[in-house]
C-alpha cells in the first residue's frame, strides 16, 4: 500500500456493544459522506475491573435479577462485546467500502478517547438511548465560532437519521456580544428546523437543562464547547450519543 496524507478520523467510543450499536450507523454514514476513515474504539473502564474485584460486586440486567459479579466475568463480557463490535463495525465499512480499524483501549471513558485527536475528526460517543419517543438532533455551538458548513453537514446527518434538526448558539463570556451575520443566519434558519440563541449569562446551565428536559436523540456539539461543559457532565445530562466535531 503507498504512503497518503491521513484524512480525518470519525472515531466511535463506546464502553458495551449496546452503547456502541447505538451510534454505528450514523458513524458509518459520517465515514462515507465527509470521505473520512472509521475508527471504533472499545473503552476496557479501570472502574468496572475495580468494581468486579470487590466481594460484594453484583449486576442487575435489565429486566433481570441482580447476580454476582467477578472479574472474570467481566473479562469474558468485554471479550464478548468486543467481538460483536467488531464485526459490526466490519460489516457497516465493507457496504460502504471506508477504510476503518478496530482497537479495545483500557483507561477512561471518554477522556481516553481524546489524546490523539486532530483538527477535523469527529468523535461520536455512543450511549443507549433509553428515552422513549422520536427526539431530535440538537446542535451546539458559540456563536461566534459557529461554522456554518457543520450546520450543514448536522442537516444531512438529520436528514440520515430523519430527525429534526434544532441549532442552539451561545454566548461565549458575559462579555462577549452574540454575532451572527444575516447570510450565516439565514442559511442556519433554512437548514434548521429550529434556530436558538442563547443570550444569558448562565446560558450553559439553561442548555443542560434544555437537554434534560427536551426530546433529544443525538447531540452534535464543537470541541470547544464540549471540553468547557465536560463531556462527562454532557453525556450525563443528555442520555443519548453525543458527536463533538474537532475545529
Amino acid at each position: 500500500m503507498t504512503e497518503t496524507a491521513r484524512s480525518h478520523r470519525i472515531v466511535i467510543g463506546a464502553t458495551c456493544f449496546a452503547d456502541a450499536s447505538s451510534v454505528i450507523e450514523i458513524g458509518c454514514y459520517l465515514a462515507e459522506s465527509t470521505k473520512g476513515e472509521l475508527q471504533a474504539i472499545l473503552i476496557e473502564e479501570d472502574a468496572v475491573y475495580n468494581f468486579s474485584a470487590l466481594p460484594s460486586a453484583r449486576v442487575t440486567p435489565v429486566g433481570g435479577t441482580s447476580q454476582p459479579v467477578t472479574p472474570e466475568a467481566m473479562i469474558e463480557a468485554f471479550r464478548r462485546d468486543a467481538a460483536a463490535y467488531e464485526k459490526a463495525i466490519r460489516e457497516g465499512a465493507a457496504k460502504r467500502a471506508l477504510r476503518w480499524s478496530f482497537e479495545k483501549r483500557r483507561g477512561e471513558f471518554p477522556i481516553v478517547l481524546n489524546h490523539d485527536l486532530s483538527t477535523g475528526d469527529l468523535i461520536v460517543f455512543g450511549y443507549q438511548v433509553m428515552r422513549r419517543g422520536f427526539g431530535e438532533l440538537l446542535v451546539v455551538d458559540y456563536a461566534n465560532d459557529m461554522d456554518v458548513s457543520l450546520v450543514e453537514l448536522a442537516s444531512n446527518v438529520a436528514q440520515q437519521m430523519q430527525r429534526d434538526l434544532h441549532v442552539v448558539l451561545l454566548r461565549k463570556s458575559p462579555e462577549a456580544a452574540i454575532k451572527v451575520s444575516e447570510h450565516s443566519r439565514s442559511r442556519m434558519e433554512r437548514l434548521a428546523t429550529n434556530l436558538t440563541i442563547m443570550d444569558k449569562e448562565d446560558n450553559v446551565e439553561n442548555l443542560l437543562e434544555t437537554i434534560r428536559r427536551g426530546r433529544v436523540a443525538t447531540v452534535m456539539i464543537s470541541a470547544e464547547l464540549a471540553r468547557d461543559i465536560g463531556i462527562g457532565r454532557l453525556l450525563y445530562a443528555a442520555r443519548c450519543p453525543v458527536i463533538v466535531y474537532t475545529n
